[in-house]
């Protein structure tokens, strides 16, 4: 167990359990301190957030520091634990899998994203009858103009990262509420905020 986590490329575990991406499940991350001020305006009382950001898709996960004094046993429970990882070529080139299920809900959830942007003329029309078509690289590389497919199957998760960070950058949903339903266990979450989203 370590007291605090540093800003290096690594595994993260709070009480032995790890973190992963709430989008591509990657496990690989650098953690960082962030800071705010306990109210606004601020009164210089600072609030530590720990922010980890994901080495496969970029996305942002904040977590909270659950330490705790054991008074019974009269130890402090340290939450974190940190493995860190060296960088090594790999010898043979992993192909990662995504599940029938887990795609799905990607092709579900890529038309409603896409559905906001266009409302709101930040992606133009034609790009539905590519989503129709599962011209997944191509609706990347919209938005995107340096996206290169690296598997076949990771085209579809790459597309609706680069459409939720858009929606989020754009802010045309709420950050915090996106990032509480990609936190959350339900697989149908994701696609009933986008079509609540729609529907305001």
């Amino acid at each position: 167990m370590v007291d605090y986590l540093t800003a290096e490329k690594s595994r993260i575990y709070i009480f032995k359990k790890p973190i992963c991406c709430h989008i591509c499940a990657h496990d690989t991350f650098i953690p960082h301190e962030t800071y705010t001020d306990v109210e606004k305006p601020g009164i210089k009382v600072l609030f530590v957030h720990n922010t980890a950001i994901c080495q496969q898709c970029g996305f942002v996960i904040q977590f909270g520091d659950p330490s705790y004094y054991d008074g019974e046993k009269d130890m402090y429970r340290w939450a974190f634990d940190q493995e860190l990882i060296e960088e090594q070529p790999l010898l043979e080139p992993h192909v990662p899998y995504i599940d029938k299920k887990t795609m799905d809900r990607y092709k579900r959830c890529i038309p409603l994203a896409l559905q906001l942007l266009i409302r709101r003329n930040e992606a133009p029309g034609k790009l539905l009858n590519l989503c129709g078509n599962d011209e997944y690289i191509a609706i990347a590389q919209y938005f995107n103009a340096n996206y290169e497919e690296t598997y076949s199957q990771l085209v579809a998760r790459d597309c609706l990262v680069l459409l939720l960070n858009r929606l989020m950058e754009k802010r045309l949903v709420n950050p915090d509420e996106l990032v509480k339903v990609l936190q959350s266990e339900e697989d149908l979450s994701l696609e009933a905020f986008l079509k609540a989203s729609i529907e305001k």
